[in-house]
């Protein structure tokens, strides 16, 4: 199974893309650059320009030319907001599908996931990443550090207003 999972990226993605990856049980790591110029550089052209894209329909769907896309790390204090905001999210977009999602396949998932991200966030390998704007939150990505390495977990976006936006991106 895992190895058909890698076969369809490698058809998917250039090789000028990955930098390195290595397979671990059921899950695919990429090492990612030291910056995001050094990310960005091992990119096709096309993908730096489906970023660009993504960019300019958040601009649009907010009405400003000049808007910023800002980051936060979910903290102690905020955990609990963000943690219910991305389940909300995250739940809304598989709903659409007609879907269960994680969370309602796995009935004791939500729970079990509180936990262990608080747990890893006392270690600071937790990731819940927040994406906003000014105005609104655009998404989450929901993510564990173990030393230079991230595992992506979980996405989560803004569907009513972003829908087709690459929050990832």
């Amino acid at each position: 199974y895992i190895n058909r999972i890698k076969n369809s990226i490698d058809k998917i993605l250039p090789d000028h893309y990955k930098i390195s990856e290595k397979t671990i049980t059921d899950q695919i790591l990429f090492y990612l650059g030291d910056t995001w110029e050094k990310q960005t550089s091992k990119m096709s052209k096309s993908t730096v320009k489906d970023i660009a894209r993504s960019y300019r329909k958040i601009k649009e769907a907010n009405n400003q030319k000049n808007i910023v896309i800002k980051n936060e790390l979910s903290n102690f204090d905020s955990f609990e907001l963000d943690f219910d905001q991305f389940l909300v999210m995250h739940q809304k977009f598989w709903n659409k599908q007609g879907k269960a999602g994680h969370f309602r396949d796995w009935p004791e998932s939500i729970p079990f996931h509180r936990e262990m991200a608080l747990a890893q966030m006392s270690k600071n390998r937790l990731k819940l990443l927040k994406i906003f704007t000014e105005d609104q939150c655009l998404g989450y990505e929901y993510d564990y550090w173990f030393g230079n390495k991230c595992y992506e977990f979980l996405a989560a976006r803004n569907e009513d207003a972003f829908s087709g936006v690459s929050i990832g991106k």
